[in-house]
């Protein structure tokens, strides 16, 4: 065993890697409703923290903490009267995310709760600005700047009337954590917690943890940055089969692509589902024959038959039916995109689900030999009647 054999040996049977490997991330509604990445979804659960009566106990601790970093008289025990408005502001100030007022004790805060977005202009100013024309008599007017990581403010005036006060989401979710209670409430608040460590606060999230552990651990960080060197790219696998495609059909010049094309689906980005090579001779005869390694449930070969409703290669093909005997007699019946092929691994004719990539896939050696062997055995009947097409015309 070569020396870096031994080091993918180790990586594998590390602690570390036995963890991440068998770590199921919690279940997490925000990203199964696939609203993590807008902003407005965590000021809506921020305003029902705290508006909601199911929440009081997270409400109580949320205004003591505010109260004590302002060195604010607070009774502890009793339940404030609250008012939660969300986009609340006016038209110099703009609107605050989250506007909360506690008239008993004269206390307004305005949050801005950020997650992604960065903080706009004179932003956290214009908020100072606002409470004090909005509640020019209360005893405590603050703006909180609501952040993963509790960032202190561009924009503050530190010569307002009204202070600000940084916080971070992680402060949030400990105050969740904190709360006593049952019911779908609790059950929703700890899921909004566990979120936020997940997603927002990337220094507490577990699997980012282990990775960090297995980073540390003896030669794997090296060990993994030649794995991933040494990992096959899209234009390796587009070279490779281009070649086989070039030897089974017999075509000497693979990269002239007046003998051989090749085209990638989808056409943008570098996702890439499959890999089709077409003959431009045979498709100006009007046999549009492509042939295309894909990656679905899992991967394999085909040889294609397009139909794209022009009447001459329609005709063509119906007259190439009858040439080859009847070989390929339902080409002329075929709607869009069809199979006359094999696959390896699965049924050719099972459902497949568009939603794995063939950068995803690890082609070693002995697929690429299989394919080979699939594409000449799904070509051998048909490549002696397109050779006698060709000759006709």
């Amino acid at each position: 065993m070569s020396g870096f054999e031994s080091d993918v040996a180790n990586l594998l049977s590390s602690k570390h890697y036995q963890q991440l490997a068998v770590y199921k991330p919690p279940f997490d509604p925000i990203e199964v409703l696939g609203i993590s990445g807008r902003e407005l979804s965590y000021s809506n659960v921020l305003s029902w923290l705290l508006c909601n009566r199911a929440n009081r106990d997270f409400r109580r601790r949320f205004i003591l903490n505010i109260a004590e970093r302002l060195d604010f008289d607070i009774d502890a025990h009793r339940d404030e009267r609250i008012e939660v408005r969300r986009e609340f502001g006016d038209q110099e100030a703009g609107r605050t995310d989250v506007y909360v007022n506690f008239p008993d004790v004269k206390l307004a805060v305005a949050i801005e709760a950020k997650v992604w977005a960065k903080e706009g202009g004179d932003q956290i100013r214009r908020y100072q600005d606002f409470l004090v024309r909005e509640c020019p008599h209360y005893c405590a007017k603050v703006v909180i700047f609501l952040t993963p990581l509790g960032d202190k403010p561009n924009s503050a005036d530190g010569l307002s009337d009204t202070p600000v006060l940084s916080m971070s989401w992680g402060e949030i979710a400990d105050l969740i954590g904190k709360c006593s209670g049952n019911g779908e409430e609790h059950d929703f608040r700890n899921q909004f917690a566990r979120h936020l460590y997940r997603s927002v606060l990337v220094d507490r999230n577990e699997e980012r943890r282990l990775v960090i552990d297995l980073l540390k651990e003896g030669n794997n960080a090296e060990t993994i940055k030649r794995i991933v060197e040494n990992l096959p790219h899209l234009g390796q696998y587009c070279t490779e089969w281009k070649r086989i495609a070039a030897e089974v059909i017999g075509v000497d010049h693979v990269d002239n692509k007046e003998e051989l094309e090749l085209f990638e689906y989808p056409t943008r980005g570098e996702t890439k589902r499959e890999l089709k090579v077409s003959v431009p001779k045979w498709n100006e005869s009007g046999l549009p024959f492509r042939l295309m390694l894909y990656s679905y449930q899992s991967s394999g070969v085909r040889v294609l038959v397009h139909d794209d409703d022009y009447n001459r290669e329609k005709t063509n093909l119906a007259a190439f039916a009858r040439l080859s005997g009847g070989l390929v007699g339902c080409f002329p019946k075929v709607r869009g995109w069809t199979a006359w092929h094999s696959v390896l691994a699965v049924d050719g004719d099972a459902e497949e689900p568009r939603d794995t990539l063939i950068l995803k896939e690890i082609f070693d050696d002995d697929f690429w030999y299989q394919a080979q062997k699939s594409l000449e055995q799904q070509l051998k009947p048909l490549l002696p009647h397109v050779r006698e097409w060709l000759k006709c015309r």
